[in-house]
């Protein structure tokens, strides 16, 4: 117990990444999927009741909060720029400011949020080529779903990071 004790105080202990950064995500790569959609159509996705298997799929990225559960349901990754979705990878100059956001923080209150939302803008973390994690955003609301990390997401966005995020994918 001493020595465990005389390691913490040196610094030599080795943390795993989340738990030392406290980032949502360890990451060397981002890519941004965004898609430009007016309300009529968007408004003809949500409620059509014969829409094909295709727009059955961009209706759940697009609408559901539940939706994906797991970074182990990616296989929609794929299909997002036949979908509509535009893809940019972040640049490196960029990286660390993202994953500055991306970021476990302690807020004392909660922004509110007025609209259902709508999610446009998907990001996905890679580490060595690896998904480490997704992130659907809404930037009307401020509404998000953040998968592929364990720490807690409810504060994400806060005191003017969705502001700051938006900025930097030049939403």
């Amino acid at each position: 117990m001493l020595i465990l004790v005389r390691l913490w105080w040196n610094g030599e202990i080795s943390y795993p990444f989340n738990m030392k950064h406290k980032y949502f995500f360890k990451a060397d790569a981002v890519h941004h999927y965004q898609i430009k959609i007016d309300g009529e159509v968007l408004h003809k996705l949500e409620f059509d009741e014969h829409a094909s298997e295709r727009e059955l799929l961009k209706r759940q990225i697009i609408f559901d909060e539940q939706h994906p559960s797991s970074i182990r349901e990616d296989d929609f990754i794929e299909q997002l720029p036949h979908l509509g979705f535009v893809k940019r990878v972040i640049s490196e100059s960029q990286l660390s400011a993202i994953q500055a956001i991306f970021k476990l923080k302690e807020i004392n209150a909660i922004e509110p949020s007025y609209c259902g939302a709508v999610f446009r803008d998907v990001l996905v973390f890679y580490d060595d080529q690896k998904i480490t994690g997704l992130a659907k955003l809404c930037f009307s609301c401020q509404h998000h779903v953040i998968v592929g990390t364990d720490l807690n997401t409810t504060y994400f966005g806060q005191q003017g990071d969705y502001h700051l995020l938006q900025k930097l994918l030049k939403v």
